[in-house]
C-alpha cells in the first residue's frame, strides 16, 4: 500500500458538506464562472437567509456581472397529467436502480440534517422523489437514465413516471382537511397550471402542522401530493422566494432559459431548507 492509498483518520478537513448545496460547481466543467462560484461558498458558510450581509451583496453583484439576474420565467404549457398514480416504492425502484449511492446521498441532500435521525419513510420519501433530480455532478435524473435503460419502458409507463417529474416539488400550506384529503394552498409562487383545484390526497408523510413539501399533480382519479414530507413550520413566502433566485442563478449557468418549475422539479433545495428551518424554530 502506498501512502496515497492509505486511510487517515480523522478525515480530512475539506471534505464537502453533505448537507451543501454542491451541484452547480461541479457542472461547470469549464470553470468558467470562478468569482460567483467562490462569492457561492462565501454565502453558503455565511447564512442563505439574510439579504443583507456582505456575502449576499458580493453574490448578488457577482451575479449581475455574469447576466443571471434576469426576472423569473414561468411554465407556459399545461403538464401532461391524467395518468396511474406510481407507488413510492415504483419510484425508490427507478432511483436505486440508477444511482447506487441513493440510499445514503438522497435523504442527505433532502433531508438535510433530519436525515441522522430520519424515519424508515422519510427516508423511502426522499429516495423516491430524487428520481427526477439532478444529482451532484451530473445534470440527468435517475429517470432520463432508466428511460433509456434496455429494454426501455413502454410509452405508457414511461409516461405515468413522468407526471410525477413534472410536479415540483415545492411546499404548501395546509388549509383544511377533510378525512383523507387535504385542501392545498400554494407557498412557493408557482404557475397557475400548478395549483391544485379540488381535495388532495397525501402519499408519503401526512402534514401534522403549517404545511407539507410534496409533488402535487392530477392523475386518473383526482389530486395527489406524492412523495410528501411533514413541514410543521412554514418558512416566510419571501424567504422561499430568495432561497428560488439564490438557486435560479446558479442553475442559469447550465440552463440559462430553465422555469421556476423547472428549477423545483430538478433541485429539492426549497424542500431541504423548510424541513431545516422548521427543525430549528
Amino acid at each position: 500500500m502506498t501512502d496515497r492509498d492509505a486511510v487517515t483518520w480523522p478525515d480530512s478537513a475539506d471534505r464537502p458538506d453533505p448537507w451543501d448545496d454542491g451541484c452547480w460547481p461541479s457542472l461547470d466543467e469549464r470553470g468558467r464562472y470562478p468569482d460567483l462560484w467562490a462569492a457561492w461558498r462565501t454565502l453558503q458558510a455565511a447564512g442563505l437567509d439574510d439579504p443583507d450581509t456582505p456575502a449576499a451583496a458580493e453574490m448578488a453583484r457577482q451575479a449581475e456581472r455574469y447576466g443571471l439576474t434576469d426576472p423569473f420565467l414561468w411554465d407556459r404549457n399545461r403538464p401532461d397529467w391524467g395518468y396511474p398514480t406510481p407507488s413510492v416504492d415504483d419510484l425508490v425502484r427507478i432511483t436505486t436502480d440508477t444511482w447506487p449511492a441513493a440510499g445514503m446521498d438522497a435523504p442527505d441532500a433532502v433531508l438535510g440534517p433530519r436525515s441522522l435521525f430520519a424515519s424508515p419513510l422519510e427516508r423511502r420519501v426522499a429516495v423516491a422523489g430524487c428520481a427526477f433530480v439532478w444529482t451532484d455532478g451530473w445534470p440527468q435524473s435517475s429517470f432520463h437514465v432508466w428511460c433509456r435503460d434496455k429494454p426501455i419502458p413502454s410509452t405508457r409507463l414511461r409516461a405515468t413516471f413522468r407526471a410525477v417529474g413534472l410536479a415540483p416539488w415545492a411546499v404548501w400550506r395546509v388549509v383544511g382537511r377533510d378525512g383523507d384529503r387535504f385542501t392545498l394552498a400554494d407557498h412557493t409562487g408557482l404557475g397557475e397550471f400548478y395549483q391544485p383545484h379540488g381535495p388532495v390526497r397525501v402519499i408519503g408523510q401526512e402534514p401534522t402542522g403549517e404545511g407539507l413539501a410534496a409533488r402535487v399533480l392530477l392523475t386518473e382519479d383526482g389530486w395527489i401530493a406524492h412523495v410528501a414530507l411533514d413541514v410543521p413550520r412554514l418558512p416566510p413566502a419571501p424567504l422561499i422566494d430568495r432561497w428560488v433566485a439564490l438557486e435560479t442563478w446558479m442553475a442559469r449557468t447550465v440552463q440559462p432559459g430553465i422555469t421556476r418549475e423547472a428549477l423545483l422539479r430538478k433541485r429539492p433545495v426549497v424542500v431541504r431548507r423548510s424541513l431545516e428551518r422548521a427543525d430549528v424554530l
